[in-house]
């Protein structure tokens, strides 16, 4: 069976559908104006598939985003212009956008749940977040994308989930056990 998508530690790995059924073409796509371009010509299809495309044009267009000052809102409006940028390569798909929606409100909550922190969860404890538990994306890929240790990104979700847990419970939500690690999902996509 073809692989659609997949993740090779820097790029998002599309099976080229303009090609088939007579070859099998693989693309790298590295950032969210190759994936804006793959997501319009077609490149990736079927309305699964186009929104978890999406997903990862949005993680694509904020990765290396490191800003100095104002980190928060510097960031959520990196994350806000790369999602309306991508919006634009197919206006018609409906996953397209409800991808599109779950990476903006997931970035929008953590850095929501973070204010009522004394300090703001960093761009690096928000970033290992969001591609752990929107993207899905296993430790090991988290690690090799961000180019730092397995032990690393482990403890940047784990520092992130706790602050978060804090902050809601300041809100009186409350869910799981402060310092629960979830098992190593399987490969998703």
């Amino acid at each position: 069976m073809l692989q659609t998508i997949a993740w090779t530690g820097s790029a998002a790995r599309l099976l080229d559908q303009t090609k088939l059924p007579t070859e099998t073409v693989y693309v790298d796509v590295a950032n969210e104006k190759q994936m804006h371009d793959a997501i319009r010509r077609l490149v990736v299809r079927g309305a699964p598939a186009i929104g978890v495309a999406a997903a990862f044009g949005v993680y694509l267009g904020v990765k290396d985003f490191r800003p100095a000052d104002g980190a928060l809102l510097k960031f959520m409006a990196r994350v806000n212009e790369v999602c309306d940028y991508l919006a634009t390569s197919r206006p018609t798909a409906v996953n397209l956008f409800w991808a599109i929606d779950k990476m903006r409100r997931a970035a929008r909550d953590a850095g929501r749940d973070s204010r009522s922190l004394d300090e703001n969860l960093s761009v690096d404890l928000k970033m290992a977040l969001l591609l752990r538990d929107v993207v899905g994306l296993s430790y090991t890929e988290i690690a090799d994308s961000l180019e730092v240790t397995l032990a690393t990104v482990k403890w940047r979700i784990y520092k992130a989930r706790e602050e978060v847990q804090i902050a809601l419970a300041r809100e009186g939500i409350t869910f799981g056990t402060t310092g629960e690690q979830p098992a190593e999902p399987a490969v998703v996509v």
